[in-house]
């Protein structure tokens, strides 16, 4: 895995946010996530292609298209990722969560545990760091919750 792919941004932010708002508490965990996610890990985007409904290419990148193709690729990816054994997800950002809570809803997740963060990059990182007290309980239970699930 490398410095700049997301799922080490992920381990960068849980860090931080450990150190600044879990006393720390939570280090060997993240250490164990750090080692599943450099040696068993699917990640996947949900901006992977730019098609429109006839699944023809788009001229460019459209937030609409985007959810079209997560619809069709997406949905099927997370499918196979669960009947593969799949102990959890973690889902980031805005576009993302909006999509998977919708998949969430009706297909499922056949009881495979989905964990919402912020989106890691550096542009998210009042999302890391909120100021709204429920923001904050919200965030706080996501990311206790994925540490101690992982096993």
């Amino acid at each position: 895995m490398t410095a700049k792919a997301p799922p080490q941004w992920i381990i960068g932010q849980l860090v931080a946010f450990n150190r600044k708002y879990l006393e720390s508490k939570y280090t060997a965990e993240i250490g164990h996530l750090k080692e599943i996610m450099e040696n068993n890990v699917y990640w996947t985007h949900l901006h992977k292609c730019c098609t429109d409904k006839q699944a023809k290419k788009a001229p460019c990148h459209k937030t609409k298209n985007a959810m079209l193709c997560a619809d069709q690729w997406l949905r099927q990816e997370l499918s196979d990722a669960i009947g593969l054994g799949a102990k959890f997800i973690i889902c980031v950002g805005n576009d993302a969560k909006a999509w998977v809570s919708e998949w969430e809803k009706g297909s499922g997740t056949r009881g495979v545990r989905v964990f919402y963060l912020p989106h890691p990059s550096g542009a998210a990182n009042g999302a890391w760091n909120p100021k709204d007290k429920e923001k904050m309980i919200a965030l706080k239970s996501a990311i206790t919750g994925l540490l101690t699930t992982i096993d």
